[in-house]
């Protein structure tokens, strides 16, 4: 092939743009994958694979963490779900606050109804390998995951 061709193919710009991974859409996305497990009927999310939503350093703490009170027949750090900041739920319709991006990192607050009570938790996401991932979860009531597992 001549290089005068190559440089002028090289030089046309794609007819369509791929999407950018780290839009606020695909933000929304990795969200709502989560909250699909908490419609009416829904099961929650699979609490017992935390790679699939957290971050690894995270994840593995989360893992680490959960073993140690298995093999000593105690229950973990994680004595709620910190999708829901919660125990049980009926249905939770979640409400996407606006999505900050700087860089790799994501910032979204998700509010919803349970029970009676308002929730609002706010979430610190990560671009990896895998996708967003959560970094942290923070609540008025729960106060931050990371800092449960972490410090």
């Amino acid at each position: 092939m001549p290089v005068p061709f190559l440089a002028a193919l090289l030089a046309v710009p794609p007819a369509i743009a791929a999407p950018a991974a780290h839009d606020a859409a695909s933000v929304r996305v990795f969200l709502q994958s989560i909250y699909a497990g908490y419609r009416k009927g829904g099961r929650g999310a699979r609490l017992g694979q935390p790679e699939l939503y957290f971050e690894p350093v995270l994840a593995r703490a989360i893992r680490k963490d959960a073993a140690a009170a298995a093999a000593v027949g105690d229950q973990g750090k994680m004595d709620a779900d910190p999708f829901c900041a919660c125990q049980d739920f009926d249905a939770i319709a979640p409400a996407y606050g606006p999505v900050t991006i700087k860089g790799d990192r994501a910032t979204v607050t998700v509010r919803f109804g349970l029970f009676d009570s308002r929730i609002a938790l706010n979430y610190s996401l990560v671009w990896t390998r895998a996708g967003w991932r959560v970094f942290d979860i923070t609540g008025s009531e729960s106060g931050s995951l990371r800092a449960i597992y972490l410090s």
